[in-house]
């Protein structure tokens, strides 16, 4: 493991190459989720900005704010990630751990050549600062169908509240099975902010077979969630093969939301605003079915909506408008499109009518997750 440029100032971003980093949305850029209030509830997760989930794990008194924010001015950095503790955990249970995480699809890494004899190192490399200094970990989880691997790293934040850039090497694994080629996870890239003893009893340096123990090895500082209004921001996270960091592969805003939207997808509309796609009045009288494309082919199938506001800030309109009596429903989906109910009792409109479907109220939004 090796550390650069603590403390520096953010500087060179740009380069010719594309889409050197194996990670999406590593500049924080798109946030289609928006700030995510987060209390403990034994395990959850939420994505402030696309991709990079926050998770916890058996938190009983933990809660705060994931958000997307711009923080002190960085060469081309805008947008950051940042953590905020609003009620401490007053002590880190056994069982306990919450993290930062993105997990990248084993399709997407067959050039890495895990699990042989031609196994390529990667560099990770990010700008990170906190309120807390002290010992982080950083561990890598590769699933795979018969030997989950993990390596756990850390890196040292030095000064509070300050940005700090980290580099960090690892080698190629040769040892476990080749991952397999799909669209599940291969590799999870995972950033502890705090992991009871049950997971960090055992601190693999080198590639070893997953337990519990090594999953989050070697983090030591867990005061950022231990202690009230702590903050954690992390931007500019890069992964690319090789051990030599290279400058950051920006991509351009609509180049990061159409990656992003293979995982999470939300169509708004806003007072009176049709939502996409064409709807159909079905023979009940009552329900109009909205067949919404996705922009781009999902990772897999959603299998929910998300959707906000009550029954009747959605309406139907064909002729005249309805007003829906209760929320959008999740009829189907495959990975290229989605069905939703829209409900209107006895709305008057032929069976097979083309509908259109509609917010009636502020910023309401469809939305479809097929996040790892």
């Amino acid at each position: 493991t090796s550390f650069a440029g603590s403390g520096a100032a953010l500087t060179g971003i740009s380069s010719p190459l594309s889409f050197r980093n194996l990670l999406i949305n590593g500049e924080m850029l798109i946030a289609q989720s928006g700030s995510q209030s987060m209390a403990h509830d034994g395990t959850t997760s939420a994505f402030a900005v696309d991709r990079w989930g926050l998770q916890m794990h058996n938190m009983d008194e933990f809660d705060g704010t994931l958000t997307q924010v711009g923080d002190d001015p960085k060469d081309g950095f805008t947008k950051c990630l940042k953590w905020t503790t609003g009620t401490a955990e007053s002590a880190i249970a056994n069982d306990e751990y919450v993290m930062v995480r993105q997990h990248i699809e084993s399709q997407n890494l067959q050039h890495l050549n895990w699990g042989t004899a031609n196994a390529q190192a990667v560099m990770l490399s990010f700008w990170v600062k906190s309120s807390q200094t002290g010992t982080y970990g950083c561990s890598f989880y590769s699933g795979r169908s018969s030997a989950t691997r993990v390596i756990n790293t850390t890196y040292a934040i030095s000064s509070a509240d300050t940005w700090e850039k980290k580099t960090i090497t690892i080698a190629g694994d040769t040892a476990g099975t080749v991952m397999n080629n799909d669209a599940d996870a291969g590799l999870s890239i995972i950033f502890p902010l705090a992991a009871g003893s049950n997971y960090d009893g055992t601190n693999s340096t080198s590639w070893a077979n997953y337990s519990t123990a090594n999953y989050l090895g070697g983090h030591a500082q867990d005061g950022v969630v231990t202690t009230g209004s702590a903050t954690w921001l992390i931007t500019g996270v890069q992964l690319e093969t090789g051990s030599t960091a290279g400058t950051f592969d920006y991509k351009t805003y609509g180049e990061e939301l159409t990656e992003c939207s293979r995982y999470y997808w939300k169509t708004l509309a806003d007072n009176n605003k049709f939502f996409p796609g064409l709807g159909m009045a079905d023979t009940d009288g009552n329900t109009v079915i909205l067949n919404t494309p996705f922009p781009v082919r999902m990772r897999a199938a959603p299998s929910s909506l998300e959707q906000t506001g009550t029954d009747s800030d959605y309406k139907i309109r064909r002729s005249t408008t309805a007003t829906c009596d209760s929320v959008p429903a999740f009829g189907h989906a495959t990975v290229d499109q989605a069905a939703t109910n829209f409900i209107s009792s006895s709305h008057g409109f032929g069976d097979g009518s083309a509908v259109r479907c509609m917010s009636g109220g502020t910023d309401h939004h469809l939305a479809w997750s097929a996040d790892l």
